[in-house]
C-alpha cells in the first residue's frame, strides 16, 4: 500500500513542532538557529533563496550570517555586533 502525505497533514505536523523548530530554507544548514532574517525578521526563503554572508572580524573565524535578501547587507554592516548579539541569543 502505497501511502502519502498530504499538505493538509503536513501542516498539522508542522503545528505540531517543538518550539525552536523550523524547517530550513534552501541553503540554509537545517543547525543555523534562525528560521527569519537576521535583519529584518522575515521568514528566510519569503522572498527567494536566502543570501548568505560570511562575516569576518579581526582575530575571530569567520561565521555565515543568513538575510532575507542582500538588501540586508548593508544595515547588518553598520551595526553587526548588534546583530550577532540576536544570532547568539538563538542558539540558547
Amino acid at each position: 500500500m502505497k501511502t502519502s502525505i498530504t499538505p493538509a497533514l503536513a501542516a498539522l505536523f508542522l503545528a505540531a513542532a517543538p518550539a525552536g523548530f523550523a524547517a530550513a530554507a534552501e541553503g540554509v544548514p537545517a543547525d543555523y538557529p534562525l528560521g527569519t532574517c537576521i535583519v529584518l525578521d522575515s521568514k528566510l526563503g519569503a522572498m527567494g533563496k536566502p543570501y548568505a554572508h560570511i562575516h569576518k572580524a579581526e582575530g575571530r573565524p569567520g561565521r555565515t550570517v543568513y538575510f532575507c535578501c542582500k538588501g540586508c547587507l548593508p544595515a547588518f554592516e553598520k551595526e553587526p555586533a548588534k546583530y550577532l548579539k540576536k544570532l547568539d541569543g538563538a542558539k540558547k
